[in-house]
């Protein structure tokens, strides 16, 4: 320990002898000691036998003859001649530390040329990294030039397209001028084209009123039918029906059947709901196509011709089909209903049927079972549950 940098060696003697690290008065004052000459064993020793020391008293060996010695040399006169005595009896060991001192040196010497030869070598890379450096920097600032001249064109740039923009601005609100003049005028239009559509629905309902009101056996005839549809069903089936008429709707509600209507004239269905009758106005084909395969237990239409004139047998046939539960009945008819009179009003295609014509279609789709239902007037139409598909 007493070989130990001054620094590290007061501050194990500290620890050693005082078991604390030292405090700034005792590392000062030891510290100054060193440096006016006094010898590590006396610092030793005056810790160890200071109160302090004394009080914890480690104990070190030879350490007691060793300071009393060093003190002896600080006694005047005698200690100079002693210290002159102590030093030629040691001088053969202060050859021999001599000697360990230069070969030390001498290994110190070789250490820091060859640290001094590595940091020449490091100092030469640092310089080249530096021309590098230069040179990159000059490459550098030949690309930031040519930034500069790309942004001032970029600005230019820019600022003819604000121009362009400032421009494109006014043409795009002269734009949205002109779309609302023609969303107003197409409103305009829409809005005379659904009155019209209006107008016409209620027109065509009032003449298929008018004549379904000459037709007086038709309250018995859609009666009797419709009994005889309800004791071929189960209590509360579902059932659709296209384009029948309100009256027919009313008959199958009042026969205990959950029954919804499907009509094309907007006054017709109107005229429905107000009677408290559930009837909505689309086109037959779209209302069968998002109809859920096998939800139905019956379907009817009482005037098959007027569903001609929209789909083919063939379509019709297949959508029924698909929509109705296993064992549902389909009932069809060849009348003039309301649908079919709306139809001739407008120009279309007047479907000629027969009751034997529908029986035919039936069976080739597939059905079977088919059953002729006659009213107290002796109408017909036509009544067949699913089969199997023919071959």
């Amino acid at each position: 320990m007493s070989h130990a940098p001054f620094p590290g060696f007061l501050e194990h003697a500290f620890q050693a002898l005082l078991r604390r690290p030292p405090d700034p008065a005792g590392f000062d004052a030891q510290a100054r000691l060193l440096a006016q000459g006094r010898s590590k064993i006396e610092v030793l020793g005056n810790l160890r036998w200071s109160p302090e020391g004394r009080e914890i008293g480690v104990r070190v060996p030879w350490l007691l003859p060793r300071y009393l010695l060093a003190k002896c040399l600080r006694i005047p006169v005698l200690g100079y001649l002693l210290e002159w005595v102590v030093c030629l009896g040691g001088l053969p060991r202060i050859v021999q530390h001599q000697r360990a001192a230069d070969i030390y040196h001498s290994v110190r010497l070789q250490e820091v040329l060859s640290a001094f030869r590595g940091l020449q070598a490091e100092l030469a890379a640092a310089r080249g990294d530096i021309a590098r450096l230069d040179t990159d920097q000059q490459r550098l600032g030949v690309r930031l030039d040519d930034l500069n001249d790309r942004t001032s064109q970029l600005q230019a740039e820019i600022a003819r397209v604000g121009a362009d923009a400032h421009e494109l601005r006014h043409l795009v609100l002269s734009m949205n001028h002109w779309l609302a003049s023609l969303r107003k005028n197409l409103s305009a239009l829409e809005l005379a084209e659904a009155d019209q559509a209006r107008q016409a629905d209620t027109l065509d309902a009032d003449i298929a009123a008018r004549m379904m009101a000459l037709d007086t056996a038709r309250p018995d005839r859609l009666g009797g039918w419709a009994g005889q549809v309800a004791s071929l069903l189960p209590a509360g089936a579902r059932v659709l029906d296209l384009c029948s008429g309100d009256d027919w709707l009313a008959c199958l509600v009042g026969n205990g059947i959950e029954a919804i209507g499907i009509d094309t004239n907007t006054e017709v269905g109107a005229r429905a709901r107000a009677a408290g009758l559930s009837m909505a106005v689309a086109e037959p084909s779209e209302v069968l196509a998002r109809t859920a395969d096998r939800s139905l237990h019956g379907l009817t239409a009482l005037d098959t011709g007027a569903l001609l004139c929209e789909m083919p047998a063939n379509s019709l046939l297949v959508a029924i089909r698909r929509v109705l539960l296993p064992g549902g009945l389909v009932v069809l008819g060849c009348g003039r209903e309301p649908a079919g009179i709306t139809a001739r009003l407008r120009g279309r295609a007047d479907v000629q049927l027969n009751a034997e014509l529908i029986r035919q279609a039936l069976l080739a789709a597939g059905f079977v079972d088919v059953r002729t239902l006659v009213a107290s007037d002796g109408a017909v139409c036509l009544a067949a549950r699913i089969g199997s598909l023919p071959e």
